[in-house]
């Protein structure tokens, strides 16, 4: 009976309000007030034409001051809708910190909130806060509900710098140097900043302290990871056809050694000279620094189907450098591209070379190899996977490309409350240095060197018997050229 009685009130004070609102002599504040109540809107005018308003608005002002137009976020709309009674615009720091939480591609955030009795009012309520928006800003949402006992609306608006996903063409481009990423080890989410005056890049998150790829630019700085230098290019060089495996792996070394003429890297502030090149540009121009050899040596080793790596490491107490390693009939060689011709005599097993060679990260054509436990001591093993850790960084930004595609917006807290004037804050996200990048090798460009043929001479190496060591199996034989 009650039920009934309160369901006759309510559609009695809903009728006499639709009458009120048809009386002429009323005041206008007094017929917001009314409609407010029944729910009804201004002469047609609700909420979503005031967020189609609003973003007019600001991208007309965007206009005249020729910066980029903001776009709306849906899914964050979305998530803050799905917040209604969590939204606690009373404390906008916490409110952008949580949208930073629950939305960690914003880099900056910057928050509004204002009330009125009127909808159309809150654009003029935003004007101040709309004059506040800087060029990065790329996306905004908007979020408008009633206020209690039908007194008026009140509007929430967040605006802020969507990061778009880390990429070598999106480096390339120079537009930005701060990122989005996702740190493949742990997951862990993050803005990720770099030098765009830098040519080598090593991406370290800064939750799990480990490396999840590398980069490096060519003479006209476009980024490329380092395991796409590998290009598949080898010279056109013949071998005999009975020459062992070992033999040949001799004679590409002294080949590269002969017909690259190193370069010291000894510039950091001349970007050119710290420059990668592919096999094939350094063997046209016959020369570079540690990084073009080894990768002019592992890319023609790997076309004659060695199973081999470039490692970028510390060479005692000498600072950055890279060099090669090769499995040759199970012994591990350590092959140094930038000294004299290698003296079969004095075969480098890696074994014998102790800790002077200290790998950070390798590669080969297909992937990039981390060390699984950074602080652990380097033990000599180049190939284990219980050490190296692969990466594909192409695989893995398809992987979150597709993610985030299908991705649904993630719900979480906030609480709004009516203000008599607008309240700013904002949040700018924290970026971890760690996350910055890492000069990795320098380039000092040497004149005077005439510029390489493309036909080769290949020197034979004469093979002796090689020396006893704790690498060479007691069963092993000398391998000689024949």
């Amino acid at each position: 009976m009650k039920r009934i009685l309160m369901l006759v009130l309510f559609l009695g004070l809903l009728g006499l309000g639709y009458t009120l609102l048809q009386n002429p002599n009323m005041s206008a504040s007094t017929r917001i007030w009314v409609g407010n109540m029944v729910g009804a809107t201004e002469s047609g005018y609700g909420p979503d034409q005031l967020k189609v308003d609003i973003v007019d608005r600001v991208n007309y002002q965007r206009t005249l001051k020729k910066y980029p137009f903001v776009r709306v976020d849906v899914g964050l709309e979305q998530w803050m809708d799905s917040k209604l009674e969590e939204l606690d615009t009373d404390h906008l720091e916490a409110l952008t910190q949580n949208i930073k939480t629950q939305h960690p591609r914003y880099y900056r955030l910057l928050a509004c909130t204002a009330s009125s009795s009127q909808l159309q009012s809150l654009l003029s309520e935003f004007q101040d806060f709309f004059q506040k928006l800087d060029q990065d800003t790329t996306h905004m949402a908007v979020h408008v509900s009633r206020i209690a006992a039908g007194l008026g609306y009140r509007a929430l608006i967040v605006t802020g710098r969507k990061l778009e996903d880390f990429s070598p063409e999106a480096l390339s481009e120079r537009k930005t140097d701060v990122f989005f990423n996702t740190c493949p080890h742990c997951g862990y989410e993050h803005a990720c900043k770099v030098g765009l005056d830098q040519r080598g890049i090593n991406l370290e998150c800064s939750k799990c302290l480990r490396s999840y790829g590398v980069l490096a630019a060519d003479e006209k700085g476009t980024f490329r990871y380092v395991n796409e230098f590998l290009t598949g290019y080898h010279p056109p060089a013949h071998f005999p056809y009975d020459s062992d495996p070992l033999h040949q792996m001799y004679t590409i070394w002294s080949a590269v050694i002969r017909h690259c003429a190193y370069v010291k890297d000894t510039s950091r502030f001349n970007a050119k000279r710290d420059a990668w090149q592919t096999a094939l540009e350094t063997q046209t121009k016959m020369r570079g620094d540690c990084e073009d050899s080894s990768v002019f040596l592992a890319d023609w080793l790997l076309a004659r189907g060695y199973q081999v790596r470039v490692a970028l490491g510390h060479y005692g107490d000498m600072g950055g450098h890279a060099w090669c390693v090769a499995k040759v009939g199970g012994i591990d060689y350590l092959l140094e591209s930038t000294e004299g011709p290698p003296d079969p005599a004095k075969p480098p097993y890696v074994a014998d070379i102790g800790n002077r060679y200290v790998p950070d990260t390798l590669f080969d054509r297909d992937a990039i190899y981390v060390r699984t436990n950074p602080r652990d001591r380097f033990n000599g093993d180049y190939w284990s996977t219980k050490h190296w850790t692969r990466i594909q960084p192409r695989e893995l930004a398809e992987q979150a490309l597709a993610k985030n595609s299908g991705k649904k917006a993630k719900p979480e807290s906030r609480t709004v409350k009516a203000k008599s004037t607008p309240t700013i804050a904002s949040r700018t996200a924290d970026v971890d240095q760690k996350q910055s990048a890492k000069i990795l090798m320098n380039v000092e460009v040497m004149k005077g060197i005439k510029e390489g043929q493309m036909e080769w001479q290949i020197t034979e190496v004469v093979m002796p018997e090689p020396p006893a060591t704790s690498a060479q199996p007691a069963t092993a034989k000398a391998l000689t050229k024949k």
